[in-house]
């Protein structure tokens, strides 16, 4: 990563086309989605797991419209467990991309291209493909193009409650802590100047209520909205710290078997 200043000009009030959505919090969502939707009928939204299904069933007939798995957007499935949904380059190429660099936007539209068969068109599974075979490719824009997120909207798994419950034990504890939820606030904030990041219900409102005034949200709403994940995710992570001082190696050695194990 080169660190440098900014080269090229910035949105002053960003309009809300793409919105991804991936909250362990589900509160709001009934009149967030509508209202995102009322104020740009063209908006997509890109979302995961339980929360897709929420956003499906507020759409309903209108789901098929605007909304997408983020497997299907990316085409890479997730990891057992509902690990690696989000922890790949089409999802923060568009969180940290800039509208109006056209590095960036070049960069985007690279990772948007399939390789197929260049005579039948059919996409290439290179684990069926011999040594030696010779097969004619051509590339092409995939059904779904990496796009910038101008809307991330996401909270995290709530460590602290779970931590609290009586039958947690150690290895629960590790399974709550979130990872791609953390990444991807602090991608989106670090690029507030292109991206805005919602990481609280309470300001859903704040958001739809400018949306409404200016036809977008401004770039002092950003900021301050940035600020707030990177306060948020430092408690976060405090918080998981202060946990694992309280336990020690052989916590979770008791629950594990190890190989060639004491």
């Amino acid at each position: 990563m080169s660190i440098r200043d900014a080269t090229v000009e910035m949105p002053d009030i960003l309009p809300v086309r793409n919105v991804l959505v991936s909250v362990y919090e589900k509160e709001g969502l009934g009149d967030l989605v509508p209202g995102l939707l009322d104020a740009n009928p063209k908006v997509m939204f890109y979302s995961t797991g339980g929360t897709y299904r929420i956003i499906s069933g507020i759409l309903d007939d209108k789901a098929s419209d605007h909304l997408l798995t983020v497997e299907d957007y990316t085409g890479v499935p997730e990891m057992e467990g509902g690990l690696v949904k989000t922890l790949v380059p089409h999802v923060h190429a568009g969180l940290l991309g800039e509208n109006n660099n056209p590095k960036h936007q070049d960069y985007m539209k690279t990772l948007s291209l399939r390789f197929v068969h260049a005579e039948t068109g059919e996409p290439i599974d290179i684990s069926k493909v011999g040594e030696g075979d010779y097969i004619p490719v051509k590339a092409v824009m995939a059904k779904h193009p990496v796009v910038s997120m101008d809307l991330v909207v996401v909270n995290l798994y709530d460590f602290e409650t779970a931590i609290s419950k009586p039958d947690t034990t150690p290895e629960k504890a590790r399974g709550h802590i979130d990872i791609g939820g953390p990444t991807m606030v602090r991608a989106a904030a670090k690029n507030f100047m292109n991206t805005t990041v919602v990481i609280d219900p309470n300001d859903y409102e704040r958001l739809l209520d400018e949306i409404k005034e200016v036809g977008g949200i401004t770039f002092e709403t950003r900021f301050d909205l940035a600020k707030k994940v990177f306060a948020t995710t430092a408690g976060y992570d405090a918080a998981i710290s202060k946990h694992l001082e309280t336990l020690t190696a052989g916590d979770f050695r008791k629950m594990y078997k190890f190989e060639g194990g004491r």
